[in-house]
Parts: C-alpha cells; structure tokens; sequence
C-alpha cells in the first residue's frame, strides 16, 4: 500500500538551499521516524511531505525514509497551512492511505482514506491563541483544530487529555479519535546492570527550549550544587545551544551539556539517577519520559498534557506544579529516599515494558489502519 504521510518540518534546514542539513530531533521527529520505519517493514511504501522555503521541489533521503521538500509557503494564520494541506493531496494522488502527521495540517480539508495525528494539546501556554485572541478569532481557532481530529475517518491521539478536551468542547466529537499512547524500544533502552557511583546524576534529556522547562531546571543545579546535572537535546539554534555552553563553562560548573543522536541516546539515560520532565506546557506522553522509565529511571515531572497518563504521583514518580512550587524540593525528597528511588525506577520498567513497548505501540497503529481500510 501507497502511504504519504504529511508533516510540517523535519528538515529545519536542507544543503541545497542552507549550505547544511539540519534536523532539530525532538519527540516529533523521533515518532515520524518510527512510524515509516514501522509502516516500510510492513511492506507499505511510504513518502513524507514537509514545507520548505525556495522555489523548487526537493526530495531527500534520512534512514531510507523519502521525504519531498514542497516550496509552499502560508502565514499559518490561527496555526493552519491550508496552501501547504492543498499542495499534498495534489502531489499524493496515487497515495493509498493519507497520514496528516499533526491533525492540524487536516485542515481545511481531507482526502481519505485518512488518519491525522495529536500528539497532544500544543496550545495550554499564554502566548498562544486561545489566550492572544478573543471571539470569532478564538472559536475559530477551536474550530478548526477539532475539524482537523474529526473530519478524518481516524485520529490518533497520544495522550486522554487531547480526547477529554474534545468531549468537554464539543460532546459527541470526540467519537473519530483513537488513544494509541506514545512509546519506547525496551530492549534498546534498558536498565543498567551496575550502580552509578559518585554524586547523583539528574538528566534532562529534552530540547533547549523554556516550554520544555529548561529554566527550571538549571535553576535547580543552582539550588543543588552538590548533584550533577545534565542536559541533552538541541535548541532551536546552533547559537543558542553555544551561549548555553558558555554560560555552563563561566558560571554553572555543576551543569553540562551534550547532544547525541538517538541511536546513542540508551547510554545517556543509564548514565542518570533521575531523570527530569519539567515539561510547562504542549506535551503528550513524552519520549523522554518513557525512555527514561523503560531505563528504570525514578521520574520528576509536572502535570502538563499527557504526563498524568505516564506518572502517579508518588507510585512512579514526583508531579511538580511549576505554577506554584519548583524542583528543587522534589529532587531533594527523592535523593534522601533511595528506597523510593530504587521502587520508582523498578515500577517504570514494568510499566514501560507492559504497557508502552513499541511492539504493543505497532500494533494499536495496525488495529487503526485496519480501521481505517
């Protein structure tokens, strides 16, 4: 079967245009690659479609995947590229199966057989539209984020909240969505089988961004002197991420920062005592956060988007409001609780190896197209 699959970005930058290929590798990316891999060893032929800035049409390759650079540029007026949704069903004509791969990009109209995808509510922040707009503007942001998880024949939603705040909106709307959770490699990410000896190591193994919670977790290296911490991910730029570094080397001595690629992402985590998702707002059932419970990793994390729906707070793990309190007193109840540690990191395996191991994962999204078809 004939899949094309409609994203808005993977590429941040192309050699052809920038001089450089660059990929920014966030949770989005690492679940696109998963998914076409997952739908080619099915036996399924899969193209990518992304935006790009130019004049010409460029196709490019990463990991065997093809992925077509469409010239098409939209102002993304109330978070939709309707030129870009258009320019796709054009070019996937012969397609078998349309993925919008975030269920905005559904919007203003599908051509099915289709299935879009949530990867959670990306709006709960201040800056974005529910808040800066107000009437008409507002309702028909709403509108056209809901019409994009519903005029699909299937949604796919990471995490309940997309789902509970569909029925809350608009009862009854609610029906097209299918929860398929997140998930992780469990034999690629696995517990180390010896004790970290030396001061405590706390991760934050996310992108350099403050939705992501960066400022809170440097703050509490601040407050922690004694613990070391790390940071792993890309920012949006390649001068932000050497500012960070320069700030680290002057001024932060208890902090570092590293990238590596996600084949090479196992080690880091088995590297960490704790792992930190001090996640502020538009999240799912993060990666992160799963690769670090499939680790056997003790998680620290808040109650935005889909992190109730990986974390008990207490069972598994601690949930901080960062509206109200920060870190620091999580991470210091927790690293005088080695006990607790240890129950922690031993409940997030079990959890990740029973209910979020990528085979259980491939097989929802099997169940879905089955659906679907």
């Amino acid at each position: 079967m004939k899949i094309a699959i409609l994203t808005s970005v993977f590429f941040q930058q192309v050699e052809e245009i920038h001089g450089q290929d660059r990929i920014i590798f966030g949770g989005a990316e690492r679940y696109l690659v998963e998914l076409a891999n997952f739908l080619r060893a099915d036996g399924h032929e899969i193209t990518v479609y992304q935006s790009m800035t130019g004049k010409e049409m460029i196709t490019k390759e990463y990991q065997g995947i093809k992925l077509v650079c469409l010239p098409v540029q939209d102002t993304w007026e109330l978070h939709v590229a309707p030129n870009l949704c258009e320019t796709f069903h054009e070019m996937s004509i012969a397609a078998d199966l349309r993925i919008y791969f975030a269920s905005f990009l559904a919007w203003p109209r599908v051509k099915g057989p289709c299935i879009s995808i949530n990867h959670g509510v990306f709006w709960d922040f201040p800056g974005h539209y529910p808040r800066t707009t107000y009437g008409q503007a507002r309702d028909e942001f709403f509108r056209r984020q809901i019409e994009g998880m519903t005029m699909v024949d299937a949604c796919v939603a990471v995490d309940t909240n997309v789902r509970n705040f569909v029925a809350g909106y608009m009862p009854g709307y609610e029906t097209r969505i299918h929860y398929v959770p997140n998930f992780v490699n469990t034999q690629q990410f696995c517990p180390r089988k010896d004790l970290n000896s030396g001061p405590i190591k706390i991760l934050y193994p996310r992108r350099l961004t403050p939705v992501r919670g960066i400022n809170e977790f440097m703050s509490a290296a601040s407050e922690l002197p004694e613990c070391e911490f790390l940071l792993c991910g890309q920012s949006f730029s390649e001068e932000a991420e050497e500012m960070l570094v320069k700030y680290q080397e002057d001024t932060q001595h208890n902090m570092r920062t590293i990238y590596r690629p996600m084949e090479d992402m196992a080690e880091v985590y088995q590297a960490a005592d704790i792992a930190v998702i001090p996640t502020r707002a538009a999240e799912g059932t993060s990666l992160s956060c799963l690769e670090a419970m499939a680790t056997g990793l003790p998680i620290v994390t808040t109650p935005a988007g889909g992190l109730p729906n990986l974390v008990i707070d207490r069972w598994n793990g601690l949930l901080v409001d960062l509206n109200r309190d920060s870190l620091t007193p999580a991470l210091k109840w927790l690293i005088d609780r080695p006990e607790k540690m240890i129950e922690y990191g031993n409940r997030n395996r079990e959890m990740a190896v029973e209910a979020f191991d990528i085979e259980v994962w491939k097989e929802k999204w099997r169940q879905v197209i089955n659906y679907v078809m």
